[in-house]
Parts: C-alpha cells; structure tokens; sequence
C-alpha cells in the first residue's frame, strides 16, 4: 500500500491553482502579476487566478504569465448554497467553490456565474443554478 501513494504522489507540484489576488477584495494584497513571478520562482510551470467572484486579473495573469513562460488558467471563487441537513437552523449553507475553466466556452460560463452572483443571489448562487449551468455547458460543448 506504501508503494501505491508513493506513486499516486507526485515528486514535485507543477500547478499553483486557486490563488487569489487583489481582485477578492479584502482576501489578498497581491497582484496577478507578482503572483505569476512568485510561481515561476517557486518553480511551477502552471499558476491559477480563482478570485473572488471576479475575474478581473484575467489579463494581468495571462500577459505575465506568457512573459515567464508559464501556463495561465483562469477561474472564480463563488459562494454557492448546499442544502442543509435535517434539523439545521437554516435551509442552505453557503460554502466557496472554486470553478477552473478548460476552455474559452468555460470562461463564458464562469462570466455568466458572476453576473448571477451579483444580480440575483449576493448571498451565494443556489446549487441548482451551478447544476444547470454545468448541464448546459456540456450539451452545448458536446455538440
């Protein structure tokens, strides 16, 4: 069994995905950027942009990134709304998920998500809103 984590393992992390910039407001002081050359220092060849319901470092991160010879991957963090269990005080807890997107169709429906997020559920987006969206953008990608 030793042997078997050992190779599930990785010898070293080649991605730095989920980091947050200045773009969360109040969750972070750094540019994506500074970000990237930390990354790059740190020897990964990948760094992720998930800010807080924002993509707006999108751009930063991509020009330094192809500047450092690094891979960029954009993505958010949303406060999404999970059922709660039986008997809970409340009927949904809310609880930050990161979304990567793999494609510029994803980035599409990351943008869709925030603009839910800030319009119609400030609290957190509901679960089956992120079901929907998800369904919808593999029907369509799939096609």
């Amino acid at each position: 069994m030793a042997g078997e984590t050992a190779r599930l393992t990785p010898a070293r992390l080649e991605a730095l995905l989920t980091c947050q910039s200045f773009f969360s407001e109040g969750r972070s002081t750094v540019s994506p950027a500074r970000l990237v050359r930390t990354a790059r220092a740190a020897g990964f060849s990948t760094v992720g942009l998930a800010d807080w319901c924002s993509v707006a470092g999108a751009v930063e991160l991509c020009d330094e990134a192809r500047q450092q010879g690094l891979s960029a991957v954009i993505g958010v963090t949303l406060p999404v709304l999970f059922p709660s269990p039986p008997r809970a005080s409340t009927q949904t807890q809310m609880f930050p998920v990161v979304l990567l997107a793999r494609s510029r169709e994803g980035y599409t429906t990351l943008c869709e998500l925030i603009t839910a997020v800030n319009l119609e559920s400030p609290h957190g987006l509901p679960l089956d809103r992120l079901r929907s969206a998800g369904e919808a953008f593999r029907n369509t990608s799939s096609a």
